[in-house]
């Protein structure tokens, strides 16, 4: 064969591109190579940032909206979008597999397609099974995490931008590819300064295939992955402004991203590990050096050559891995961490697919499949949990059996247009495989395991809090502490604490509830329910509520059960009691107290009424679902009034706006009938179920008259508030009289 036939690139223009053929199916079989005999890959391990996003995939609309306003993780719309998506169609563990399988599929078949249009269909295929059965692949698409989902992004862009090089203009394919490079950076905001390697790398592409002039193949990129980029932004926008009223949704994680970068990172982590290169590493260091030995060959033999891909890859991977050192260098862990190491994953297995397996297409058909099949075999009966014991009676010291496999990859790449080379790559890619983590574990479902435990008690949770908060409550010491971490990430772990500390059964009384709250105590203590209720019960004493015990879950990981109590926060009726309003044909109304109440009795809605100065500027309306009210645009501009309310004793009251927000803010607060000032105001509401609420105390005498008040609380003129009012209520606090401290709201 001419040398001019071996530098042909794997498909040109003109040819067809991807079908359904026997390499296609035997990708989407991949996977089985490692779950054949256990699912652990498919689960999020112990620990508890993977665990936060599962708690927005649940109750994406509740957790945007009410419990956890704001915060960057649900700023994230490319993971919990398509993540929330597939759990409201599926049970948890089956919601769980459809998710990570998609990820790990769709990063397979991306990096499957990129090779296959620029080396070869069979390069592409023992790349696209190295990468398949990668412990630290599936550590990134197994979990609840976004580094998953960023790399799949990054690869689709990727593939797709190949496509559109093979067959120009591509408009589609460029408009995909600039959805996808948004769903990388809105997955996580570290990829703005990885993202720019793709488009680069499409216009050296272009240019290098086709020659075409550099300032067409510009515009063609700005204009139709621009669009791609900007309509997936304004669609999450769109979706945001639904979910919490707010349209730029990206906000927090800017916010967080300048917090970081002005400041040491609190979480940095080295790149050693027991005096060496961290595992999660191999990898990425066998690419680098890779790239860096053939690059002055593929500068001098393969630029401006139509397969001149594999420089392209090689330059990418350097890049990246300068940056990220870079970045390490600086402080930020991105390459101590494996899950930010892990974006390197892209380039390394690109810059790997185009330098070991060129002898592959001087296999015969038969040896071929033979050799995969083999492959395949290997990855099996390591990724089996048998694998791990086998390791530990291997006679061979670790540092022996790394220097061998890379002495073997060494010769591979010196023989790598040659039978001989492919083989030799295979049987070093199979050590690090190894070596670096697969078939570690003791139990092959012990992941699984631990999801459907926690999915068990957080689905009971769920019924039970009915849409109100829920607080965590439990011993960080406790040897179940891990179960009860995961259980607590669910609900943004630190968010959610009870106390400022978890010492169960110390710090009980360290954050105040409100009524309906949900605490959940978890504890190897068969008592905990009773010592639970006690504890709660002194520290609610002073606020007039009563700790009620829902459900009693007791769970076995181990030799030990624990046990989850979940007790439900609850008004003390006996001491508070709610009061209705009766109201004259003038429109006062008295204020009396409900006899042998269990619940609260609502005031009408329909008396709340525009002031004559209000009249065009403030509006009222009624729905289904409540009363509909927009405040005058004004700064702290008056609204509307409910009453005059008639006190029917000396003591204190509590009153209660229950309402679903809507955009601006405004204030819920009590004046005299001569409106002189506020008595009392709530401006900033709490969550409560589905919906939100606003609550102050006021202290009255006997026939003393007053007006609820609801106004605009916008500090600039440019905005108006607008909710809907659900629900009003009132109670008085009996024998209040001089005996009790006053509450905050």
């Amino acid at each position: 064969m001419s040398r001019s036939k071996r530098t042909r690139p794997a498909v040109t223009p003109s040819a067809p591109l991807l079908r359904f053929d026997p390499y296609l199916l035997a990708v989407f079989l991949l996977p089985l190579i490692v779950l054949w005999h256990q699912d652990s890959t498919l689960f999020s391990p112990p620990g508890l940032d993977a665990w936060v996003y599962l708690g927005f995939f649940r109750d994406l609309v509740d957790f945007k909206r009410n419990l956890f306003p704001g915060t960057y993780y649900g700023s994230r719309l490319s993971w919990i979008l398509p993540g929330s998506l597939i759990h409201s169609l599926f049970s948890p563990v089956v919601a769980n597999c459809v998710l990570h399988l998609t990820v790990h599929s769709v990063a397979t078949f991306s990096l499957f397609s990129i090779l296959r249009l620029t080396v070869g269909v069979r390069s592409a295929f023992l790349t696209a099974m190295v990468f398949c059965v990668n412990p630290w692949l599936w550590g990134a698409t197994g979990w609840d995490y976004v580094d998953g989902a960023a790399i799949a992004y990054c690869l689709l862009g990727m593939a797709l931008l190949t496509r559109a090089a093979v067959r120009p203009p591509g408009k589609w394919s460029l408009a995909i590819a600039g959805a996808a490079l948004a769903g990388s950076i809105y997955a996580n905001f570290f990829w703005i300064v990885l993202a720019p390697l793709l488009p680069l790398y499409y216009v050296a592409l272009v240019w290098t295939w086709r020659r075409t002039p550099l300032i067409r193949s510009v515009v063609s990129l700005c204009l139709w992955a621009a669009l791609g980029f900007l309509l997936v932004s304004v669609v999450f926008g769109g979706i945001n402004y639904l979910l919490d009223g707010n349209f730029w949704f990206y906000a927090p994680s800017l916010h967080v991203a300048q917090t970081l970068t002005s400041a040491k990172n609190p979480w940095f982590q080295t790149i050693w590990y027991n005096h060496a290169l961290g595992r999660w590493l191999w990898f990425s260091a066998i690419a680098v050096i890779t790239a860096v030995v053939l690059l002055p060959f593929r500068a001098r033999k393969e630029a401006g050559r139509r397969n001149a891909a594999a420089l392209l890859f090689s330059i990418q991977l350097l890049v990246a891995a300068a940056i990220m050192e870079y970045v390490q260098e600086s402080g930020t862990p991105v390459l101590g961490l494996s899950f930010y190491a892990s974006y390197l994953l892209p380039f390394v297995f690109l810059t790997i697919g185009s330098s070991f397996w060129l002898g592959s297409e001087k296999i015969g058909p038969r040896a071929f499949v033979l050799i995969c099949c083999a492959a395949a075999a290997v990855f099996a009966v390591f990724w089996y949990d048998s694998g791990a014991q086998f390791l530990s009676r291997w006679p061979v010291p670790l540092w022996v059996t790394i220097l061998l496999a890379g002495a073997l990859l060494a010769l591979a790449l010196a023989l790598r247009r040659r039978a001989l080379g492919t083989l030799l790559a295979l049987v070093g890619f199979v050590i690090f495989t190894v070596e670096s983590g697969a078939g570690r574990g003791t139990d092959p479902h012990a992941n699984r395991k631990v999801y459907e435990r926690i999915m068990q008690v957080r689905e009971r949770v769920e019924y039970l809090r009915d849409g109100h908060p829920v607080w965590f409550w439990y011993d960080e010491r406790d040897p179940d502490v891990l179960d009860y971490i995961e259980l607590n990430s669910t609900y943004l772990y630190k968010w959610s604490w009870l106390g400022p500390k978890l010492e169960f059964p110390q710090n009980g009384c360290g954050r105040k509830v409100d009524p309906g709250a949900l605490i959940v105590v978890s504890s190897r203590n068969e008592r905990v329910p009773e010592v639970a209720r006690g504890i709660l019960a002194d520290c609610w004493r002073a606020s007039w509520m009563r700790p009620i015990i829902e459900d009693v879950v007791v769970l076995q990981p181990g030799d030990q059960p624990y046990t989850v109590a979940m007790l439900k926060a609850e008004t003390d009726f006996s001491v508070l009691r709610p009061l209705r309003a009766v109201f004259d044909s003038t429109g006062k109304a008295d204020l009396q107290l409900v006899e042998n109440p269990t619940e609260p009795e609502p005031l009408p809605l329909d008396r709340w009424t525009v002031g004559a100065r209000e009249k065009g500027l403030a509006s009222i309306r009624v729905t289904s679902a409540g009363l509909a009210l927009r405040t005058p645009p004004a700064p702290y501009a008056a609204a509307v009034s409910y009453g005059p309310l008639i006190a029917p004793e000396t003591g204190r009251y509590r009153f209660v706006l229950k309402y679903r927000p809507g955009s601006g803010s405004f204030a819920f607060g009590a004046r005299p009938l001569d409106e002189s000032r506020y008595l009392a105001a709530d401006t900033v509401g709490r969550p409560d179920r589905s919906a939100r609420e606003m609550a102050f105390w006021v202290d009255l005498k006997h026939g003393e008259m007053i007006l609820l008040r609801i106004a605009n609380n916008n500090d600039t003129g440019d905005g108006a508030a607008s909710f809907l009012m659900a629900e009003l209520t009132a109670y008085e606090l009996l024998n209040s009289v001089g005996t009790q401290e006053k509450p905050s709201p």
